[in-house]
């Protein structure tokens, strides 16, 4: 039953483990030009790039949450997180061109999506309803915050040691952050016992898919192309970084702001 409040283990749940899940997209999109740089491939390509990380973990997205459910939300936040770094390291340490990173990006979308699974079953179980809205508002300030990490380490990393650099240190935060404890949920049984049924899919939940779908769609777009578009209007590509990384605290505080403010208003 969810009883309890918001405590620090959901806090840092919620935040922690999403954002180690999407980090490998923002990553290689904040850092994009100085990847570009080595590895000598279009622009186009950024977007392949992001929108195969984005395509595994949609089509992944029904049968991580069903993971989650069966082992639980501690064991799938560990498993995810675990692709995710070993994704960062493999990215940061043995690619050797656009091919490889593309793979290891496939991988961390498998990753972000028993993640990001996870991490609403532990909120959804483990945070009472009155309090839900600002849980679930934290979670989503996972994104803009793995994207501000994206930006500022362009100029804080990129430019002095390496892009490679971000991803291998990206990889050993994720990998201490995955050390502290996590809200645990039992895993979920039907009532004869086994997993919960995945068909047939709510029309309500169709519904609400598409509508999230088109807002995250344009989100990721802004997002993978803001530091190339900004590079070519003229600015240095340290500023293009920041640029990133200061909207990105935006969009931090807008979604921790409407979380708190949906657990006070009535209806649906």
């Amino acid at each position: 039953a969810a009883t309890a409040g918001i405590g620090w283990r959901h806090a840092a749940s919620a935040l922690v483990g999403p954002a180690a899940g999407i980090l490998p997209a923002t990553l290689f999109a904040g850092l994009s030009p100085l990847i570009r740089a080595e590895f000598r491939f279009s622009v186009v390509w950024i977007g392949l790039g992001v929108s195969i990380f984005f395509l595994t973990s949609s089509l992944i997205s029904p049968l991580a949450g069903r993971l989650s459910e069966s082992v639980g939300s501690q064991r799938g936040l560990w498993i995810g997180m675990g692709i995710s770094i070993t994704s960062l390291l493999g990215i940061g340490l043995v690619s050797d061109g656009l091919v490889a990173v593309c793979l290891f990006l496939s991988f961390a979308g498998f990753g972000n999506a028993t993640i990001q699974t996870a991490a609403n079953i532990a909120l959804a179980r483990g945070v009472r309803q009155d309090r839900r809205g600002l849980a679930f508002g934290l979670k989503q300030a996972a994104v803009p915050v793995a994207t501000a990490i994206g930006g500022f380490s362009v100029p804080a990393i990129g430019l002095t040691i390496g892009w490679r650099a971000a991803f291998v240190g990206s990889a050993i935060v994720a990998l201490v952050a995955m050390l502290l404890p996590a809200p645990t949920t039992a895993p979920e049984r039907g009532g004869d016992g086994r997993p919960p049924r995945l068909w047939p899919v709510p029309r309500s939940l169709w519904l609400l898919t598409i509508g999230i779908a088109l807002g995250a769609g344009a989100a990721n777009a802004m997002t993978s192309y803001l530091v190339e578009s900004s590079i070519r209007g003229g600015w240095s590509v340290a500023q293009a970084g920041t640029f990133l990384g200061l909207g990105s605290i935006l969009g931090i505080i807008a979604r921790i702001i409407t979380g708190a403010a949906s657990d006070h208003i009535s209806g649906s």
